[in-house]
């Protein structure tokens, strides 16, 4: 069997780790994230809604599994429903999540949403578990999953 020079396996290990860094750097990031913060629960909890936020539910309307807040220059796609009057429906929504977060034995945690550059541009309120997958698409566009469905009481 033939023994491989060191140098040459040294030389092909930087040449695929340079490769890795230059394919990693040259894919778009479109990908947003969640920072847990603690007063972004009381942006939710307050019951005071930013009137430069549209506001978003995951869940039934008794009982919402989930909830967004969004400033209002993104446009979200997917199965969340906006909140028709924040201001006056968003204590109601957070107190029937809280219920039911109570009565499955599920703490409710709040998170800052991120875009790919780490800017603030909204929060997350539910249950942990997975993070949501969060994707940013052209014309101010973004996509949040919804949470696991948990069934009402």
């Amino acid at each position: 069997m033939t023994e491989i020079d060191p140098n040459l396996l040294f030389v092909i290990f930087l040449a695929l780790a340079a490769a890795t860094v230059l394919v990693f750097r040259l894919i778009p990031r479109s990908r947003g994230s969640l920072r847990a913060a603690l007063d972004a629960e009381e942006e939710f909890t307050a019951g005071d809604a930013d009137p430069d936020c549209r506001y978003f539910l995951a869940g039934s309307d008794a009982h919402p599994s989930a909830m967004m807040m969004l400033r209002r220059d993104w446009t979200l796609d997917g199965g969340w429903r906006e909140l028709p009057v924040p201001e006056r429906d968003l204590r109601e929504a957070v107190e029937g999540m809280q219920r039911l977060a109570m009565d499955r034995n599920r703490p409710l945690h709040a998170f800052d949403l991120l875009d790919p550059q780490g800017t603030k541009i909204g929060a997350w309120y539910g249950p942990l578990g997975p993070q949501p997958a969060i994707r940013f698409r052209e014309g101010g566009r973004i996509s949040v999953d919804t949470p696991p469905m948990i069934h009402e009481p």
